[in-house]
């Protein structure tokens, strides 16, 4: 699950997204891309958490989280929405 699963971000702002599940696997890892692109050079991500430090008009787009608990096939999260306004 992530949330938000939309927001809106003034350029420059920053924005996080949060990507959880509600398992207690211990051995699962979280990660984030941007659909059909690579993660903004400024963007960060630890414990599920993405974090864009000062936003961009190109950072805008559909952010899905991945979660490997190593024992099958990796499962995508619900894309989540940043819009970023000017």
């Amino acid at each position: 699950m992530v949330d938000p699963m939309e927001q809106i971000v003034d350029e420059g702002e920053s924005s996080q997204i949060r990507c959880f599940i509600f398992d207690n696997k211990t051995n699962v890892i979280l990660k984030w891309r941007k659909q059909n692109n690579e993660l903004p050079i400024h963007a960060t991500q630890k414990n599920g958490i993405l974090y864009i430090s000062q936003t961009e008009i190109n950072d805008a787009g559909n952010y899905i989280c991945t979660m490997d608990d190593f024992r099958g096939t990796p499962i995508d999260s619900l894309p989540a929405r940043i819009n970023v306004r000017q």
